[in-house]
């Protein structure tokens, strides 16, 4: 997910510096969007980093799939 949030965030920069003025207007917003994603997706890495042989729980699958739904609400929201 890391991966693919950098992707497009370079993505995103291209049209920033290239694209027309819809394009741009648009990128800034994505810009916006996926850095707020990486910082979350990279605080969440560092999580998971400090306890790594953590057992898995209910209550950990929930705060996973709950982090999973924010970035697509969020995703989704920018795109609507």
């Amino acid at each position: 997910m890391l991966a693919q949030a950098k992707l497009k965030i370079a993505d995103a920069q291209t049209l920033l510096a290239n694209g027309a003025d819809r394009e741009r207007v648009d990128a800034a917003g994505e810009l916006s969007l996926l850095a707020r994603q990486r910082d979350v997706l990279q605080q969440r890495l560092a999580e998971i980093d400090r306890r790594p042989d953590a057992p898995e729980t209910v209550y950990q699958w929930l705060k996973e799939e709950l982090f999973n739904l924010r970035l697509g609400i969020e995703s989704w929201i920018a795109h609507g």
